[in-house]
């Protein structure tokens, strides 16, 4: 699940880093 959350925040710079944030938790 996680690694497709990550996929998606790729498509979207916006959401990335924050994608990137939570993927750390």
């Amino acid at each position: 699940m996680i690694q497709s959350f990550t996929r998606l925040a790729v498509a979207d710079n916006s959401g990335a880093k924050e994608l990137m944030c939570i993927k750390v938790l």
